[in-house]
């Protein structure tokens, strides 16, 4: 699930404690590592790994608001950037929610338990998104 989180720490490190580099063994080329914190998660360290200087996590600073997929491992929290698969189900699940309201709806109109009149109207934002679909 694709989460906005708030950063309050933000630390990203090219060496291990020790001072050694981080470098892939299945690559042999250069990482880093990043750690953030977030008003959502309070205290937690999630942590990734930044592979490509055009990374936008090289950017991260204090403050942002960024999307983030956030998984539990063991006693760990890491997490993510949303990939446009992630983005896609999240759409779905957002439409099978309208598509269930709508459902709904239709079943209320012909048991006529709801008079036509009686429904809610689609507010400005509403029609945005709707207007915003690309078909």
């Amino acid at each position: 699930m694709i989460e906005k989180v708030i950063l309050t720490k933000v630390f990203i490190s090219e060496k291990s404690k020790e001072g050694v580099p981080f470098v892939s063994k299945k690559t042999g080329k250069p990482f880093k590592k990043i750690g953030i914190m977030t008003t959502k998660h309070g205290e937690a360290w999630l942590s990734a790994f930044i592979n490509s200087s055009d990374d936008l996590k090289n950017n991260w600073k204090v403050g942002d608001e960024v999307q983030v997929v956030v998984e539990k491992n063991g006693d760990w929290l890491n997490f993510t950037s949303p990939t446009n698969f992630d983005i896609l189900k999240e759409k779905h699940y957002q439409l099978e929610d309208r598509v269930k309201l709508l459902e709904q709806v239709v079943n209320q109109l012909k048991s006529g338990v709801v008079k036509p009149q009686e429904l809610p109207t689609i507010t400005q934002d509403e029609q945005a998104d709707i207007d915003s679909i690309p078909f």
